[in-house]
Order: structure tokens, then sequence, then C-alpha cells
């Protein structure tokens, strides 16, 4: 918008972006809209991985000749990619404004955002207000929008390892459906690999954070006929902590109101 001469800004309320358990691997069909929006060559060049390979148990596979897209996919760090997307717009001519706490958003003709900095308050007019606010979005109860939840029964924990003696292009992503269990590890760059294990709640608390100990464990009962993963895991290094986090999907209904439809040919 801004490189087609709009004025944007964006309210950024994270001083610096922190490590946490979100989507950070792109299959092929996602690369493929990363390329449509044009930002795949600078994800590639600033902050992510090409990993054209996948094993789910059964051996290898090249993304690039058994996809529709034949392309590699994409894993990155996170923050590194949002200050990567954050430094691109601001070089096309966005405003940046961080360390600013949203207060509310008023919808109508001419919507406003109240916003908080330092202390002092303002309250910031425009005609196009896009609420980008995660899992847990504020906007959606500012603005009315009754949201509703799967019962989902799943909890998702990563952690963040390095020293981890394996394949950088291959993504490890190990089902075991007898005992309901995952296990993941995607090279994220640097050195690093994330490590996923999606679980049944009642096999792990949701706000526990676990260390290579017990996740080392939980990997062997997920993956007893590819053993090499969890050697891997236990060969590896914390970064961060892991955290487990609930599933279950949000979303909110939407009722379309009448639309008329005039056909090309019966236009005057």
């Amino acid at each position: 918008m801004a490189r087609h001469g709009a004025r944007v800004l964006i309210l950024e309320q994270e001083e610096r972006f922190k490590d946490r358990v979100r989507g950070e691997f792109i299959v092929p069909w996602g690369v493929a809209e990363a390329r449509e929006l044009g930002i795949l060559d600078l994800l590639r060049q600033n902050c992510a991985s090409e990993i054209p390979w996948v094993d789910l148990g059964f051996g290898p596979r090249d993304l690039r000749v058994t996809t529709p897209q034949q392309l590699a996919a994409l894993s990155f760090s996170h923050p590194e990619m949002q200050e990567t997307l954050l430094a691109a717009a601001k070089e096309a001519g966005v405003v940046v404004r961080r360390c600013m706490s949203v207060q509310k958003v008023e919808p109508g003709p001419e919507p406003r955002v109240v916003v908080r900095h330092n202390g002092q308050t303002e309250t910031v007019p425009a005609r196009l207000v896009v609420a980008a606010d995660g899992r847990n979005s504020a906007a959606r109860k500012w603005l009315g929008f009754a949201t509703q939840k799967s019962g989902d029964p799943f909890l998702f924990s990563g952690v963040l390892l390095s020293g981890i003696p394996a394949r950088e292009d291959v993504a490890w992503l190990i089902f075991n459906p007898e005992i309901g269990l995952i296990a993941a590890l995607v090279y994220q760059g640097r050195g690093r690999f994330r490590a996923y294990l999606p679980t049944k709640r009642k096999r792990v608390s949701a706000s526990v954070f676990f260390g290579i100990g017990e996740s080392g464990a939980l990997l062997r009962r997920s993956i007893t006929p590819r053993r090499r993963t969890s050697v891997l895991w236990l060969l590896s290094r914390e970064e961060t902590p892991g955290l487990s986090i609930p599933t279950a999907m949000e979303w909110r209904s939407w009722e379309m109101p009448p639309v008329t439809v005039i056909p090309a040919s019966a236009r005057g």
C-alpha cells in the first residue's frame, strides 16, 4: 500500500520480538503465496532456510518434485522474520512506531485507534484499520465479535535447540497414531532447530515448561522405530525453554448481508 502512495502506520507493541511457539515452517503452497506477495526473495536473503526434503517416517521425500508448486518448504526464526518484514515495510515508506499499546478500536465511518505510549494516550484516525493482534485478539472483544472454539483435545509444545547433528535440509515430521503423538524437528538457521511435540492434554500440562530430559522421554515413546530422532534431541542443547499451548481453533460466525447481483447482460 505504501509503495502505491497510501499513508500507512504500523503500531507495534513489542520493542523487541520474543521467541514463541508458533508457525515457522511454510509448506510449498504457502511458499508460492509468499512469492505472489513479493516477499519470498526477501525472506530467503535475510532469515529463511529452504527445506527441500521432508521425512514423515517413510524415508525422505523431495518436495521440489512431488508437489504441484515444485518448491522447497521454508523455515525461519519467527522473531527474525518479523524484523525482516518490518524493516522492509519501513524501507517502502511505512511509518513504524514500536512500544505502542493499543487500548481500543473505535469503528464507524471514520474509525479511530486509541493508543498508549510512555504513559500518554492519543487517538489515531484512519480510513482503514487492520487488527493483527494474534490468537487472543483483543480487537474481537472491542468490536463485539462473538468467538467460537473447537473442542480440540491437543496441546502443541515446542523448544528451540542447538548442537543437533542432523541434516539441515530435511524436516522431520514423524507420526505415531497408535499412542496419539507426533514429533517434529525443523532447522531454523544459525545452527538452531525447532522441536515440536503435539500431544493430548492429559499427557502434558498446558503451562508446563519442559527440558531436554522430559522431551527426550516423550520422543522415545512417540517414535519407537526411528530412535535416531530421539537421540538427536538428547544430544542437543536447549536454547529457549519450551511451552505447551492449546491447539483449539477459534473463529467467529459472519452473516453476509443481502446482496443484489445484476448480470452484465442486464445492465442498461
